[in-house]
């Protein structure tokens, strides 16, 4: 089963590399080299071969993504302790990081797993497999291995300052972040796509209510809730699923009839305040892929909230 959305996942910091002393002891080292401050992490890598080089420095630019994305979600983070040292030492901070961390209006995806973009954790999760596989290569001298340590928490120090590639972060994850809304009032319920996930089967757990499996499909789990903002009970509504493939949107409005708890919403109404969690499940083909969106029921503004990103399944 494949995870979209806001699917809580296990996201790797750089500690888990290093161990917390060791990784004291690396980031008073890049401090003290300033590397970072000419833009020359890469000076680290220096006798190492031309492959391992680009596939380190490649994999620096997601850990770099991922270490912003872990603090502006104010989520451990090697970030957080460069944020100290800086204090410390008088140097000025990203300051883009501090105003996102800030802004309450700001979705931050450090921890959903989306499928195929810049700030996906498989693609952290990667990018930290990349890093431990080069510096553990059979014969690899103690030294060459702190220089290895060193290059990616000198990448991290770069978007600290806000200097290379971590200088425009902010923007651009405003822009990614603006027009991926996973929340929004739709009549009288404020609706939220909580997460996803999809596969061959919905793991009912329950024989009788899991749906058949059809030759070329699968199903798709869209996990949502629904709070009524009304003063009297209300009744919410499924919706569709919407899928951008080969530059055309398929709408998904059949929902498979699983009649077992916590499935769908079966007319059932919601009194004021409360809110209903529910897993709507759309039976989709498995050669689609793309970016994917859901407009809830009664909805006459025809607002779409965010889910994610599909791979296609080709068995």
């Amino acid at each position: 089963m494949k995870r979209v959305g806001l699917a809580l996942s296990a996201l790797v910091a750089c500690s888990t590399v290093l161990g917390k002393a060791n990784e004291d002891e690396t980031i008073s080292a890049v401090m003290q080299d300033h590397y970072f401050l000419s833009l020359n992490c890469i000076t680290y890598l220096k006798g190492l071969s031309p492959v391992d080089q680009s596939r380190l420095y490649d994999a620096s630019m997601m850990t770099q993504v991922n270490g912003a994305l872990r603090f502006i979600a104010s989520r451990d983070s090697v970030l957080e302790d460069f944020h100290k040292q800086f204090r410390a030492k008088g140097l000025k901070f990203n300051t883009d990081l501090i105003k996102l961390r800030g802004d309450n209006s700001v979705h931050v995806p450090s921890i959903e797993s989306y499928y195929d973009d810049e700030y996906s954790d498989e693609k952290a999760n990667t990018a930290f497999a990349t890093w431990r596989e080069v510096k553990n290569q059979a014969g690899r001298k103690a030294e060459e291995k702190e220089r290895i340590n060193k290059f990616f928490y000198c990448q991290t120090a770069l978007v600290a300052a806000g200097l290379g590639p971590g200088a425009t972060f902010g923007e651009r994850f405003r822009s990614f972040a603006s027009t991926r809304t996973k929340t929004a009032n739709i009549g009288y319920f404020s609706v939220t796509v909580d997460r996803a996930q999809y596969g061959r089967t919905v793991g009912t757990s329950n024989r009788y209510a899991e749906p058949k499996a059809w030759e070329g499909s699968r199903f798709f789990i869209l996990h949502a809730s629904f709070k009524n903002l009304d003063t009297e009970s209300r009744m919410p509504a499924e919706g569709s699923l919407i899928v951008s493939y080969n530059g055309k949107e398929y709408d998904f409005d059949s929902v498979e009839p699983i009649s077992a708890e916590g499935y769908n919403l079966w007319f059932r109404k919601v009194n004021p305040l409360v809110t209903v969690k529910t897993k709507i499940v759309y039976r989709i083909p498995n050669e689609i892929e793309g970016e994917v969106y859901w407009k809830p029921g009664r909805n006459p503004d025809g607002i779409r909230l965010w889910v994610g990103r599909i791979e296609a399944d080709h068995g």
